[in-house]
């Protein structure tokens, strides 16, 4: 379990938000209600991907042939909406089970299918070529680092138990959700929840959009290098699909608002690899101080994207409000409103590597930071400014 460094908020008990979240900020305390149990989501989402996998078990003599000429080694994943070669009743109901998966996953604006079938390792694809027959397998509910056994089905409908940690040693197709598909939009269902959201006490819109004129310089602070030391997955989880969070305080209005950013790092998929991006990561005349922290998180199968938007946002909302003057605080304030974003998240999302992965407090404006750890030690970034000049 990683531990976060001292925090301002508190939950209100431990759970998977059964009861309210109580923020705490200057002796103050406000309850918010629960916006879901992502307990709940994970036994849904799961039972969705587990009735997939039984259905291409038992229908995989039909198909088999199809499939083998679209698996290869430098594609080990087809996405089940280009795979025109299942019976008109398995179509109908993936494209049910896809909707379904959708909704759990607050991601509804869309309709293509995020549902893929994936071959487990590369060194499955002799065997599998060669004629011995797969296993179709889900990643199960709940925490992966409390998993024992996978369970998979054959062509016949029965259950196979597979070691959760030990790749196996025949064949087994994986039906999972594009994670890349699913971050793409779910962040993009975060950014315009950020973006259009009004507070109740007449804060003013939160708004992402540059603010700096046509012709003056861009202040932005650029990632150089960046390392996770962990990205702990089980063989059956696939690559990891990161983002962050900015916080800090929006220039836009004479109230003290929240401003989050939330960004992609599509390349940051493995532990202990050094990655030169280059990449933007916060532009500076978005925010009102020279100060942001930026949240590392993992994109998660059991994340509803909608409800993780509103909780953040209600969080980040709450404790402003508790702070009677947030301008005399300054910057200072920034790190509770992370902690209050840390806080609302659900209290199983801290039990093991996945979702949250490091936070970086307090970075400032014009600053190099060199192999800059975060808070739990499990990020290091090269961060440099960057001003970006107007074209002539």
């Amino acid at each position: 379990m990683k531990l976060i460094p001292s925090l301002i908020l508190t939950l209100a008990s431990i759970g998977l938000f059964s009861t309210s979240l109580q923020v705490v900020a200057n002796g103050s305390k406000v309850e918010m209600p629960p916006l879901y149990q992502k307990e709940v989501l994970s036994r849904s989402i799961a039972n969705e991907k587990r009735a997939i996998s039984k259905e291409l078990a038992i229908n995989y003599k039909h198909y088999h042939r199809h499939l083998k000429s679209q698996v290869n080694q430098y594609q080990l994943s087809i996405n089940l909406e280009n795979f025109h070669y299942l019976n008109s009743q398995t179509e109908t109901n993936i494209k049910h089970l896809n909707q379904n998966i959708r909704q759990l996953k607050g991601i509804t604006k869309y309709n293509s299918n995020i549902i893929d079938l994936r071959l487990a390792d590369v060194k499955m694809l002799s065997q599998w070529q060669g004629g011995q027959s797969p296993l179709f397998a889900y990643a199960p509910e709940g925490n992966d680092t409390h998993w024992t056994y996978i369970e998979a089905f054959d062509e016949a409908g029965n259950i196979h138990l597979l070691d959760a940690h030990v790749v196996p040693d025949r064949p087994v197709f994986i039906i999972e959700l594009n994670n890349e598909q699913t971050l793409k939009e779910g962040i993009e269902t975060m950014r315009a929840m950020f973006n259009a959201t009004k507070v109740n006490n007449g804060i003013s819109t939160l708004n992402s959009e540059f603010s700096a004129s046509a012709d003056e310089p861009l202040s932005t602070t650029a990632i150089k290098h960046i390392k996770l030391k962990n990205v702990e997955e089980s063989w059956i989880s696939g690559d990891a699909e990161v983002y962050a969070i900015v916080s800090g305080i929006s220039p836009e209005n004479t109230d003290v608002a929240p401003q989050l950013d939330i960004l992609e790092f599509p390349y940051l998929n493995e532990a202990d690899t050094n990655y030169s991006p280059n990449q933007i990561i916060v532009q500076w005349e978005n925010y009102r101080w020279q100060a942001v922290d930026i949240l590392l998180m993992e994109n998660d199968d059991n994340t509803n994207y909608k409800a993780l938007a509103e909780t953040i946002l209600a969080a980040a909302e709450a404790v402003l409000r508790l702070i009677p003057d947030p301008t005399v605080q300054g910057y200072a304030i920034i790190p509770q409103l992370t902690n209050a974003i840390i806080q609302a998240m659900p209290d199983s999302w801290w039990t093991n590597d996945d979702d949250y992965l490091d936070v970086f407090y307090t970075i400032f404006e014009d600053q190099m930071y060199t192999n800059h750890k975060g808070a739990s030690n499990n990020a290091t970034v090269d961060l440099e400014p960057l001003m970006i000049q107007p074209r002539n």
